[in-house]
């Protein structure tokens, strides 16, 4: 399950509108298979929902999709590295919807895991500048 989303950020970076569309399409299919019992399953289109809306600009939308599920990023695998990508694309999402509040309690949340990271100075510049 962890790749899906890696390879929508892919797409939607890349302008591959009718790949993101089918790959939304996959992962709603899989989420509905009733013989599939994992739970992450059933977050992987929203997952790849809030990223899909992040890479078309619709941040609030993002941001709306992505603060209910922030806490089961490792259901998904990968590692805790790799899942702060996704964390980093809410906070992103939070700062450019101008959820200033929101972006920095996600900051603060976020450092005391990784304290002075290059991405939180650039964000803390960004919700307070």
């Amino acid at each position: 399950l962890f790749t899906d989303p890696l390879v929508m950020m892919a797409l939607v970076r890349a302008g591959r509108a009718n790949d993101v569309e089918a790959l939304l399409s996959h992962a709603r299919s899989y989420a509905e298979d009733a013989a599939f019992e994992n739970i992450a399953a059933h977050r992987l289109p929203t997952l790849c929902e809030g990223l899909a809306a992040f890479g078309r600009g619709l941040y609030a939308q993002a941001v709306d999709t992505l603060l209910p599920i922030r806490h089961r990023l490792s259901d998904f695998g990968g590692s805790a590295a790799q899942r702060d990508v996704f964390s980093q694309i809410l906070i992103a999402a939070c700062l450019k919807a101008n959820r200033t509040a929101l972006a920095q309690l996600l900051l603060a949340e976020r450092d005391r895991l990784k304290p002075d990271s290059v991405f939180a100075k650039w964000a803390r510049g960004t919700a307070i500048g």
